[in-house]
């Protein structure tokens, strides 16, 4: 048994803005079902719902030296399959309305994770690994070289920092985060956490890090390239050696067609025709004109250009001229919104337009579709394309980050296909990609349904990926 530490600035269900808090509700769970002691810290932000914070349980209060002084930490815990969750408070800190996006979110997260090294000595639970996650843990491992040098209690703890989102990287004033770790200067730039004349704290937890992790392998790969590296691809292939990517997973749980209580009717891999039940109901609720024998195709997602909307959108007068309804639902640019909503007044039996997402919704399109457009630009991992397997619609993507390893392109690998894809950002390779694939379903209703089951049999649950994790783990405390 490995006692396990995930530091994360959102966890899900208590608070989520992204993907990060899916994965920090699921990932640690599974390595808790693996008998390891698990301990989850979180801030305890102002927006965490209400009926968790009735629940947690006041453990203490203690001092955090923060360089100019003293800061104190409240600490709450919760605990819940299996997993001990631990609530950092702070009122100047975490008493906020949002949990990113502040003036001092440098003091603020530097706060959390030394709070969290000082929780370590306080209670007397020390940890094999500390895994953080993103730029707010990013000087983790920093701070834990220094506790080390005065405290021998702090060694024999190894590091895990993982990357979700390269966009954010916390890059602050050099002086500013010297001040609240409480070195030299000239110590930071030494061990190369400088980033145009400031400090990353992203850029520290890759430097300083035991092991550094990403979410999918082709991603790990691509952020070499300049064009995905958000110019710190330089660092990540001086420290390749340490640095693995691993796929994340999804709640199949949650994603089951078979229980689903979202869905109009339930299914199996051999439910074709409740599948079809089910795309009549969605093209009656969306207005468009019932056939199930129509191809359905879907694309759920947030309306920015990384997600390949500017492909859809330059493709989309010829895409309506094929034999297919098609339904997007999701937020973003006004710009792109005000262009799908213009798109549905102008093709009104063929496409809906969904400016919102819901959740409820969104299960019934996946259960109800033929296809999942996602032809990201950018894809760190993806969920979608494994939610839509899960419920027999299959994925069409391009080649790119996550999506590249969990989709077997049909025009690549017939036997093993679980979906369909195309290789560059190219609006016409895409709806050459889509003509193709709707063509198999009209031509071939076998072979589709054969790839379809394809899709509905792949095992993409957080089981695989704990697994994974727990090896990384365990490898480390071998050393």
């Amino acid at each position: 048994m490995m006692r396990i530490f995930f530091l994360a600035a959102e966890v899900s269900p208590f608070v989520k803005t992204r993907g990060l808090a899916e994965t920090m509700r699921c990932l640690p769970k599974e390595v808790a079902k693996e008998g390891n002691d698990v301990y989850v810290f979180i801030p305890l932000h102002k927006p965490i719902k209400s009926e968790y914070q009735e629940k947690v349980e006041f453990m203490s209060s203690y001092g955090v030296m923060m360089g100019d002084g003293i800061i104190y930490a409240s600490v709450f815990k919760y605990e819940e399959d299996g997993v001990k969750y631990i609530f950092i408070a702070n009122e100047d800190y975490f008493e906020r309305d949002r949990i990113y996006g502040e003036f001092d979110d440098a003091k603020r997260y530097i706060f959390f994770s030394k709070a969290v090294l000082e929780f370590i000595q306080m209670y007397g639970i020390k940890p094999d690994i500390i895994h953080a996650n993103d730029w707010h843990t990013g000087l983790v491992p920093v701070l834990l070289k220094q506790y080390r040098k005065s405290d021998s209690y702090y060694r024999g703890i190894r590091t895990v920092f993982t990357v979700h989102n390269l966009k954010y990287q916390g890059v602050f004033n050099q002086n500013i985060i010297a001040g609240i770790v409480d070195t030299d200067l000239d110590v930071l730039k030494d061990q190369n956490y400088e980033f145009i004349d400031s400090i990353n704290m992203l850029k520290a937890g890759i430097v300083s890090a035991d092991i550094v992790t990403t979410i999918s392998k082709s991603f790990r790969d691509e952020l070499m390239d300049p064009h995905f590296g958000e110019g710190l691809e330089e660092v990540f292939k001086e420290y390749s050696y340490k640095f693995h990517g691993i796929v994340n997973g999804i709640d199949k749980e949650k994603y089951n067609p078979m229980t689903d209580k979202a869905l109009f009717k339930n299914y199996d891999a051999n439910g074709f025709k409740i599948k079809r039940y089910n795309k009549e109901e969605v093209q009656n609720y969306y207005g468009l004109k019932k056939d199930a024998e129509k191809p359905l195709v879907i694309m759920i997602s947030r309306m920015k250009r990384s997600k390949g909307i500017k492909l859809v959108i330059g493709a989309i007068e010829e895409m309506v001229k094929l034999d297919c309804n098609f339904i997007i639902m999701g937020t973003g640019f006004k710009s792109f919104e005000e262009k799908f909503r213009e798109l549905e007044e102008k093709y009104p039996d063929k496409m809906a337009a969904r400016i919102y997402y819901n959740e409820n919704e969104a299960r019934r399109l996946y259960a109800a579709s033929d296809i999942l457009l996602m032809p990201s630009e950018l894809e760190p991992c993806g969920s979608a394309q494994m939610i839509a397997m899960r419920y027999g619609s299959l994925p069409l993507v391009r080649k790119v980050g996550g999506l590249k390893d969990t989709v077997i392109a049909y025009n690549d690998d017939k036997e093993h296909a679980n979906g369909f894809a195309f290789e560059n950002v190219d609006q016409n390779e895409m709806y050459v990609a889509l003509n193709r694939a709707l063509k198999l379903y009209y031509q071939d209703e076998d072979e589709f349904n054969r790839i379809l089951k394809n899709a509905m049999r792949v095992d993409n649950g957080w089981k695989n990926t704990a697994e994974k994790y727990i090896e990384l783990y365990q490898n480390l405390c071998d050393e």
